[in-house]
């Protein structure tokens, strides 16, 4: 069902793109914000989207900066960039858009929406499970079908309303399975916990079976790692008193979101991977696992093995590593040293 409200994508890649072209093929208006070459084909060429079920370039208008938007009291901006870039955004936005509109952030990790509080007072959670892609300026695959992603909504900190209700049947009347919940957050760290293994993803040798995901999916060295990390966050999370969807029920939620072949595209892995194939210059560890390592620290729980992971990701920026280039026994003995000299609480 289309909805009257304008969504304007702030962050046109892998998620951005394939929620703008979602909306727009199902009869809503969209605007894109986008940065770079990829803003220059998508405004010379449309948004190449390419799905399981074959491709289409859509043309779906497209800024590079906010400022060159003439804003609706109504709008929906979703924000779909990096949460290292969340803050640098809002302060674009907030100079030009009015307090009245909608703000949704579709990302990962749980510190968004607290950032987007301190700028605007309509504020959406989003969490999100879709397999997707963006490498190539001006395109962005989804490898999901029939239903491209599982988006779990609801308004920031907790609760609905209509904007709520409108912008998840909007959502849901494309090709994504979405639902609103008056508890979103607890979506969020639940998420939160299947994405602590994406830098291990990103930079393990795909021989050590890294290509898994933290909930328990996946065996080898990769699995391992993952087990590892998550079981350290429940201790943070248990700690601080944080509440999230259990296991089961997450898994459930994204069932239906099946990874597909896609005819001239292959799946180089999930988001931290695509950054570093693309050379850009921060990961968003500091907001998955560090988000971690910062309840550990408030709360009093060891968390030396997301420490770690925070702190390879960040050599990895900084030496220019490429995805799948450490070894499992690299790896391993370097998380034993890190280990062995991490400060007890």
């Amino acid at each position: 069902m289309a909805t009257s409200r304008r969504f304007i994508i702030y962050g046109a890649g892998a998620m951005g793109g394939v929620a703008g072209a979602e909306l727009f093929t199902h009869g809503n208006e969209v605007l894109l914000i986008a940065r770079g070459e990829h803003y220059r084909v998508i405004a010379e060429s449309g948004l190449r989207y390419i799905t399981p079920g074959g491709e289409t370039t859509l043309p779906i208008p497209a800024v590079d900066d906010p400022a060159k938007i003439d804003f609706r009291p109504d709008d929906v901006v979703i924000v779909a960039v990096k949460s290292q870039d969340t803050y640098s955004v809002m302060e674009s936005l907030y100079r030009v858009a009015p307090q009245s509109i909608a703000v949704a952030c579709l990302q990962n990790g749980v510190a968004n929406e607290d950032v987007v509080s301190r700028f605007f007072p309509n504020v959406y959670a989003i969490s999100v499970s879709s397999p997707a892609e963006f490498l190539v300026p001006g395109s962005v695959v989804s490898f999901a079908s029939p239903v491209c992603g599982a988006l779990r909504l609801g308004r920031y900190p907790h609760g609905t309303d209509a904007a709520a209700q409108e912008i998840g049947a909007a959502l849901d009347a494309t090709r994504y399975d979405a639902k609103v919940f008056p508890d979103v957050q607890r979506w969020k760290w639940a998420k939160l916990l299947d994405n602590l293994v994406n830098v291990v993803q990103a930079l393990l040798d795909p021989a050590a079976g890294s290509a898994i995901s933290a909930i328990g999916r996946g065996q080898g060295t990769g699995a391992v790692l993952g087990k590892r990390a998550r079981e350290e966050a429940i201790r943070a999370y248990e700690a601080a008193g944080i509440d999230y969807v259990g296991l089961e029920e997450f898994k459930k939620g994204g069932s239906a979101v099946i990874a597909r072949e896609v005819h001239g595209a292959e799946r180089v892995g999930a988001s931290m991977h695509q950054s570093l194939t693309r050379g850009l210059s921060s990961l968003e560890t500091d907001y998955i696992n560090g988000e971690i390592v910062r309840l550990g620290h408030l709360h009093g729980v060891p968390t030396p093995v997301n420490a770690f992971y925070q702190r390879i990701s960040h050599e990895a920026v900084a030496n220019r590593i490429q995805p799948g280039s450490i070894s499992e026994t690299e790896f391993l003995s370097r998380l034993a040293d890190f280990e062995k000299a991490y400060p007890a609480n």
